[in-house]
């Protein structure tokens, strides 16, 4: 049966905000998880995408963004898997795969996405001194920087004014 009256709502302010908070507050948990429990393949293959990155956002083409974008999602990827939570796992999946979260990196600056890289560096170097706390602070300060950018980037709503004359008393 066709479907009737169905229809995709769009992403309001709120829905962009919670997203992000929601992943601000589960993958800083991640992060420290991640300080104890990631192998040391797994510390060796986030310095790896880390390096890829790097070269990407220097890149000089006109896919820099996708690039960039591809290589830090599988990056957020591993360091969850590495948290060796399949709860966690289970709940930020969702938020990293977000069409929001993904299409951020196009409207970042060169320098932004040479930032981010230095930012993956600190949880990583975290993670590999086995720092719980630094590495938990290290992703939440990542992506706090995330969320400043993405904000201002988005048009926000005309804010609601009475209408003239009316009274809100």
């Amino acid at each position: 049966i066709a479907a009737r009256g169905a229809t995709v709502a769009g992403w309001t302010h709120w829905d962009i905000t919670e997203a992000f908070e929601l992943r601000a507050l589960l993958e800083p948990h991640a992060a420290g998880l991640a300080a104890e429990r990631a192998t040391p393949g797994q510390i060796d293959a986030m310095d790896a995408l880390n390096d890829e990155m790097h070269a990407c956002a220097l890149a000089e083409t006109d896919d820099r963004a996708p690039r960039v974008q591809a290589v830090n999602n599988r990056f957020h990827h591993l360091l969850v898997v590495a948290a060796h939570s399949g709860r966690l796992k289970g709940l930020l999946q969702n938020f990293l795969n977000m069409p929001i979260m993904i299409g951020s990196f196009y409207f970042y600056s060169r320098q932004d996405m040479l930032d981010s890289v230095s930012q993956h560096r600190q949880v990583v170097a975290a993670i590999r001194r086995r720092d719980r706390r630094m590495a938990e602070q290290a992703m939440a300060f990542h992506l706090r920087a995330s969320i400043r950018r993405s904000e201002m980037q988005r048009v926000r709503p005309a804010e609601v004014l009475p209408a003239s004359g009316s009274s809100s008393a």
